[in-house]
């Protein structure tokens, strides 16, 4: 039988469907009109039986239609730790707190060969970390530019892998871990960006590329490999100024964008593209990431405004080949399906208030999917896009 499970989860309403918040693992799960109606089914207390009747009947669909639905939910349910088999099998699931590696995160550091100081928003802060670790060079090349060898930093981080994990270090204690680089990567941004700007709250940071035309900025999530850095640098060509690429921070209250001075990641898919635009991109050393090859260009240049701006557009951009460049409307919900499965970073842990906040702002976000696989077509359909928000979008 399956029941919900113990641990603490959150239910947000959106529109028709139902946002899931598992504090426990700190993620959130996306329910559709008929799977709310099924876990609704189940956290009254409803046996699987139960339920499968109870949807067979409410959309007047046979019994083994309804079973298979009913199936493929519980086993999407129970690995995101959502469902469990038994109450009697299964324990509350409670958020990690791994002392296990202490030792060897202590002896990891031993091997941490070097120390890179950054300045940005004239906060400095260090990164420790071993030559090696092809992650944390990642994040140096993010922020080689705005290197600095003449301060003393205000706060010392340390990136190390041990017991499969990334764990981070702030001034020597340990402050987070997790298997996923991403999510690490993030909370350390988050630290910075806290470092950097204490006056302010951060709503989110979207795995994303964002440019500015005049007061108007738009806001491009998609997963590493899309073309999105890419569609960045031919705008910024194109005069269009450059807020950040890889994470783009949310300020809480105004929902602004504040502009992050990392590098624009060019994967080598993409150097043939650019080459022309950017000469100095081939004299650019090459990282490995995520076995990927990148080469990383100084945004600096095109960096034309440090005001925090209000997001005009959510455009998700994935690059092909021979298609033509097409922009269409997508709902709000498959927005967030989107930023979710993209890995959007609401904070660790995540809180109530802040899913709330972020729910409220992408309901009224226009957002748009969009196609393309030449570049000219392509800023032609972003210039026409902000052209047209004019006294449409916020």
């Amino acid at each position: 039988m399956n029941i919900l499970t113990p641990s603490k989860i959150t239910e947000h309403i959106f529109e028709d469907n139902l946002v899931l918040l598992n504090h426990a693992t700190n993620q959130l799960l996306l329910l559709n009109p008929s799977a709310r109606l099924v876990w609704q089914w189940f956290a009254q207390g409803y046996s699987d039986e139960q339920v499968i009747e109870q949807l067979a009947d409410f959309f007047n669909i046979p019994r083994a239609i309804a079973e298979l639905d009913v199936k493929k939910l519980c086993d999407n349910w129970y690995n995101h730790k959502l469902l469990v088999r038994s109450i009697k099998s299964e324990t509350p699931l409670m958020p990690e707190d791994d002392n296990a590696s202490v030792v060897s995160t202590r002896f990891e550091t031993q091997s941490l060969n070097t120390q890179k100081c950054y300045l940005l928003a004239n906060m400095p802060f260090s990164l420790c970390f071993n030559d090696k670790n092809a992650l944390a060079n990642q994040i140096h090349s993010l922020f080689a530019h705005i290197e600095v060898h003449d301060q003393q930093p205000l706060k010392n981080f340390s990136l190390i892998r041990a017991a499969h994990k990334h764990i981070l270090l702030a001034d020597g204690e340990e402050c987070f871990r997790d298997p996923l680089f991403e999510n690490v990567k993030g909370y350390l941004v988050h630290e910075i960006l806290k470092l950097s700007y204490p006056d302010t709250e951060w709503l989110a940071m979207i795995h994303a590329m964002a440019v500015a035309h005049g007061q108007k900025a738009v806001v491009m999530p998609a997963p590493s490999g899309y073309g999105k850095s890419t569609l960045t640098a031919a705008l910024l060509k194109e005069g269009y100024s450059y807020l950040g690429d890889d994470l783009v921070p949310i300020q809480r209250g105004t929902h602004h964008i504040t502009p992050l001075l990392t590098s624009l990641s060019i994967k080598k898919g993409s150097w043939p593209l650019l080459d022309a635009h950017y000469p100095e991109l081939k004299a650019q050393p090459v990282y490995n990431s995520r076995e990927r090859h990148v080469r990383y260009l100084n945004p600096s240049r095109y960096m034309k405004t440090t005001a925090r701006l209000p997001v005009t557009a959510l455009v998700f951009p994935r690059y092909q080949a021979g298609l033509r460049a097409t922009l269409k409307p997508i709902s709000t919900t498959e927005a967030l399906q989107r930023l979710i499965e993209n890995e959007v970073w609401l904070g660790n842990p995540l809180e109530n208030d802040i899913v709330s906040e972020f729910l409220t702002w992408l309901s009224g976000m226009p957002s748009f999917s969009f196609d393309y696989g030449e570049l000219d077509q392509a800023v032609q359909k972003i210039q026409a896009l902000l052209s047209d928000c004019n006294g449409i979008c916020p």
